[in-house]
């Protein structure tokens, strides 16, 4: 069920037929019943060209698989279905991990972690996201440089956690990152098939939802 502080996001969903809830003593209206279209909109949109508005809501789309499942799929990849790498992809991958001790699981797990503890460390806003993203990044580079993970690792992990900042509302992209982490452990456990098994319990969790 989505929330907001706007007074104009708030009458939006009135005017679309939703319940809107006013609780005593707090500082937020809720609307219901909520839909998962609701969470990858903002208020501007319709101020926007349909064109444009429906082009940015594609992208968020696209930007939430991203951050969903990319971790995840990197490491089925790597670990279960080495032969689905192109062939230059997979020989440059190989040669950066060679001097790195720790399975491709723990590597990535790492990074998330990290991503996440910047995340909640920031200030909040768009400037504690960018401090977060520079964080993330300058801890990355550094793991690369001490050999702690690879590169390939590095860039599948930013990717993911950049894309995750595209999404409107805070707990739905709080949702995305915990189910990656999820994802990400299915997929080191049964590569693909783990993945697949995972997405799956995500739809029947939002179908229950």
């Amino acid at each position: 069920m989505p929330y907001t502080q706007r007074p104009d996001r708030f009458c939006s969903g009135l005017l679309e037929g939703r319940v809107g809830i006013l609780a005593d003593g707090l500082p937020l209206g809720y609307l219901a019943p909520g839909t998962l279209d609701q969470f990858f909109k903002t208020g501007q949109d319709k101020a926007f060209h349909w064109m444009v508005a429906s082009a940015l809501n594609l992208i968020r789309y696209f930007c939430a698989l991203v951050t969903l499942l990319l971790p995840g799929l990197y490491i089925a990849m790597v670990t279960f279905h080495p032969e689905a790498i192109p062939p230059k992809l997979a020989v440059s991958i190989v040669a950066a991990k060679q001097q790195v001790p720790f399975s491709t699981i723990f590597e990535v797990l790492i990074m998330l972690l990290s991503f996440e503890v910047l995340q909640e460390a920031g200030l909040p806003g768009p400037i504690g996201s960018t401090v977060s993203i520079l964080g993330g990044l300058v801890v990355g580079n550094a793991a690369v440089e001490a050999h702690i993970v690879s590169p390939a690792v590095l860039i599948a992990v930013a990717i993911a956690g950049v894309a995750g900042y595209t999404q409107p509302s805070q707990d739905f992209a709080g949702a995305l990152r915990l189910w990656r982490f999820l994802l990400a452990i299915l997929a080191s456990l049964g590569g693909l098939f783990g993945l697949t098994v995972g997405c799956a319990a995500l739809l029947w969790h939002l179908a229950g939802l």
